[in-house]
């Protein structure tokens, strides 16, 4: 339940619709034979049947009148209120900061993701951005983190999405053939073009990765949570072999069961030997 109120306004107790309705028959009460006279036709008396037929048909229409104003006032807050509810719903679907998505999203519609046919898992972080805020400030640490969000948000919705994980880390789920070598050129680009975008900067910020490659048969239970777990420690064997590198796995399944898992490190997008 949101905890949302609206404030109060005058115009649910005093509007000028029934304001002016009020006053017409207060006066139509008040001064029935004056005001006949006053138009140069005969004094009505207040107890005629006209009278009563003119008095009920006032009221009416007042009644609608009010009836009608308040309903159109519960549907414009009815209205206000849905489209707080929509952009509350985006702002906590993207990351404020990059306009990423959020994990929580892609954690919900993973199942859903993977049956799409987004089988590679790379998860990515910034080198040393630690000493990128000591030595510029979180200013410029903001905007490099925007500049690095800004850089990897290009494919989203076509054949890879990415998401703001947290801090300087970043996961890019990608599907289709290549995906290990189109994920690698991202990462390779994110010095140049963070660079670009914070002229402030004294040094490259460079990227290491950890990323996974499994298949859509035999590790349908394997859920966000742990192909993360598998691909941050990939990631920190890439940022103890130097940074500026990926480390990467290829699931399969042997016999029915995973097979130990091919393990490669990449330094600077060539695979060692």
């Amino acid at each position: 339940m949101l905890g949302y109120s609206k404030p109060m306004q005058w115009g649910h107790f005093f509007n000028p619709v029934g304001l002016a309705t009020a006053l017409l028959v207060n006066g139509f009460l008040a001064f029935p034979a004056q005001a006949k006279a006053s138009l140069g036709g005969p004094a009505t008396s207040a107890t005629s049947p006209q009278f009563y037929f003119i008095l009920i048909t006032l009221l009416a229409i007042g009644v609608m009148v009010a009836v009608a104003w308040r309903l159109w006032a519960v549907h414009r807050e009815r209205d206000a209120v849905r489209d707080k509810v929509a952009g509350m719903e985006v702002s906590s679907e993207r990351d404020a900061l990059t306009g990423l998505l959020n994990r929580h999203v892609v954690e919900e519609r993973f199942e859903t993701l993977r049956a799409q046919g987004f089988e590679t898992f790379a998860l990515i972080d910034l080198d040393n951005f630690k000493a990128v805020n000591d030595r510029h400030g979180r200013e410029v640490g903001d905007e490099v983190l925007a500049a690095c969000g800004h850089a990897l948000k290009g494919g989203e919705g076509r054949d890879y999405l990415t998401i703001r994980h947290g801090a300087e880390e970043f996961v890019v789920l990608l599907s289709g053939v290549d995906a290990y070598y189109r994920a690698e050129a991202l990462r390779k680009k994110l010095p140049m073009k963070i660079a670009r975008a914070v002229p402030a900067l004294e040094e490259p910020v460079t990227a290491s990765m950890g990323l996974i490659e499994f298949p859509d048969v035999g590790f349908e239970a394997s859920s966000f949570e742990e192909l993360y777990e598998r691909a941050a420690q990939l990631l920190r064997n890439a940022k103890a072999a130097g940074r500026d590198r990926t480390c990467f796995e290829r699931l399969t399944m042997l016999g029915g069961e995973p097979a130990p898992a091919e393990q490669n490190s990449a330094s600077r997008g060539h695979v060692a030997a």
